[in-house]
């Protein structure tokens, strides 16, 4: 059983999942092919990914496909501040920006529709974020945008530190420059 939430950007959805609970721990389903239909996603995931992040404070993104991807987002270990930009230029929110918090004990997933940037901080060392993805990712088709685009303006909770990027993320265009 999942629940789905639309939130502020049209085809961006949390979904809850629901945790089954005793002196062992807990249980939930991670994924169910018949919840396509009710996230509202058409086709089908074709790869998991899994990405470890050693230290809090690291920072992966902004990142999207340029052919139509979904991406369901979660997190297996730890927590992250979680964020999807809208760039699709006929969006009612284009160069908007939505937050949430993903973490291991909450139980939240992101789902983040084709159009759309993704990025995380890590909240905390030790962090794991598993994505499926509808569309194989390839070099060839991977494009991102600058994580500190000052027209987008994400306030990255920081706390003062400076973020662990890639060099590759520090090297993204602003989104107005695509």
């Amino acid at each position: 059983m999942v629940n789905v939430e639309e939130l502020d950007i049209a085809g961006v959805k949390l979904i809850s999942l629901e945790r089954y609970s005793d002196q062992r721990g807990w249980i939930n389903e991670s994924w169910r092919d018949s919840w396509s239909e009710q996230i509202g996603m058409s086709g089908r995931f074709v790869q998991d990914m899994l990405s470890w992040n050693d230290h809090a404070y690291t920072l992966r993104g902004m990142h999207t496909l340029t052919v139509d991807q979904y991406k369901l987002v979660s997190v297996v270990n730890g927590c992250i501040f979680d964020v999807v930009v809208d760039a699709r230029k006929n969006s009612a929110t284009y160069g908007k920006y939505l937050s949430v918090e993903l973490s291991v004990s909450n139980s939240h997933m992101l789902l983040v529709p084709p159009g759309c940037y993704h990025g995380y901080l890590t909240l905390e060392p030790n962090t794991a974020v598993a994505y499926k993805v509808s569309c194989y990712h390839t070099a060839e088709t991977d494009s991102g945008i600058a994580w500190n685009d000052p027209n987008v303006n994400i306030p990255w909770p920081l706390n003062g530190h400076i973020p662990i990027v890639s060099t590759r993320d520090q090297n993204h265009p602003l989104l107005k420059d695509l």
